[in-house]
């Protein structure tokens, strides 16, 4: 079952919530413990999660969270060709209707100029290169 029994909110080792769930209109996390297979759930316990009254959680589960961040993937332009994150790929020089040399615009979803050297930003598409111009 899921745990609701009451529990103190001091940390003393390491857990890790790997899923969550809802049984009978009561939320729950998965949690893994540290002390193996022989504890609990096959090593798993169901606690209880979204308690009433609590920023701790249930069992101060909630008190010291650590947990992975991703970063950000990069601009994918063709099979060869990336720029940072965030930015647009624009053709800078193009043979036989394909696209030879990637520029990085550093603006995200950017229209790229005819000029083939700046861009605008995507609230502002329209390029008037030779004012060095962005409009709407």
């Amino acid at each position: 079952g899921v745990f609701t029994g009451s529990c103190g909110t001091n940390t003393d080792h390491a857990v890790v919530i790997v899923g969550y769930g809802s049984e009978n209109g009561l939320d729950y996390w998965i949690v893994r413990n540290s002390w193996g297979k022989c504890w609990g759930e096959g090593g798993y316990i169901r606690m209880q999660r979204n308690v009433p009254g609590t920023t701790a959680g249930m069992c101060g589960i909630a008190t010291y969270p650590c947990y992975p961040t991703k970063e950000p993937m990069p601009t994918i332009c063709d099979d060869y060709s990336r720029c940072p994150p965030s930015s647009t790929c624009c053709c800078m020089v193009e043979a036989e209707g394909k696209c030879t040399q990637w520029g990085c615009c550093p603006l995200e979803s950017a229209t790229c100029c005819e000029d083939h050297r700046t861009c605008c930003p995507h609230d502002y598409p329209v390029c008037n290169v030779a004012q060095h111009a962005c409009y709407k």
